[in-house]
């Protein structure tokens, strides 16, 4: 890892970086299960790289997956001068999450977890990754065919925004090999 004392880029040297990919699904994935009591393994990722088998058409379960993220055109940096200095770059981002939920009552379930994310508390794990519910979706059936048969199935979208800080090793200047002659400064600028 380099600081700003060398030539070439910066790394993040964070160490609470923002969590994405698996970290950030096993946050989504424990709030799902702790609002609806479905068990752990019948909530479910998507896009799996070995999808597991699909449960029977009698058994509630839950599909969940980021389908966008965005974050805010411009980032706040700002220098820390605390120690040998950092610089702090901070954002607000914009997640997407596709909620599908499957079962014999899969708009119930859909309808359960909304309403349980009104409760502050039960919201708590989400500022863990310093995000807040700005909103859900409505809830729409979207019945999927499966070997002749109809699996009932209701979507939904929860949407989230989090602010995330980075830490980039910009150093203080402390000093520099230059002279400052104010005096002749100011006469310069006054002379006719």
């Amino acid at each position: 890892m380099t600081d700003s004392t060398a030539a070439g880029y910066l790394a993040s040297t964070s160490l609470t970086d923002p969590s994405y990919d698996d970290p950030l699904d096993d946050v989504l994935h424990d709030v799902l299960v702790g609002l609806t009591g479905i068990p752990a393994a019948l909530v479910r990722p998507r896009w799996q790289p070995v999808p597991p088998v699909q449960p029977d058409a009698g058994v509630s379960w839950i599909a969940f997956g980021i389908n966008s993220d965005g974050s805010d055109t411009f980032a706040y940096a700002t220098h820390v001068p605390a120690g040998t200095g950092t610089d702090h770059v901070e954002r607000t981002e914009s997640l997407t999450v596709l909620v599908s939920c499957y079962g014999p009552a899969p708009r119930a379930i859909a309808h359960a977890i909304i309403d349980a994310l009104a409760l502050d508390q039960n919201r708590a794990a989400l500022r863990t990754i310093r995000a807040s519910v700005v909103e859900c979706s409505e809830v729409s059936s979207v019945p999927s065919l499966v070997n002749d048969k109809w699996l009932k199935r209701a979507d939904f979208s929860l949407y989230l925004r989090r602010y995330t800080i980075r830490e980039y090793q910009v150093r203080s200047l402390i000093s520099a090999g230059v002279d400052i002659d104010n005096e002749r400064y100011i006469t310069h600028l006054t002379s006719p």
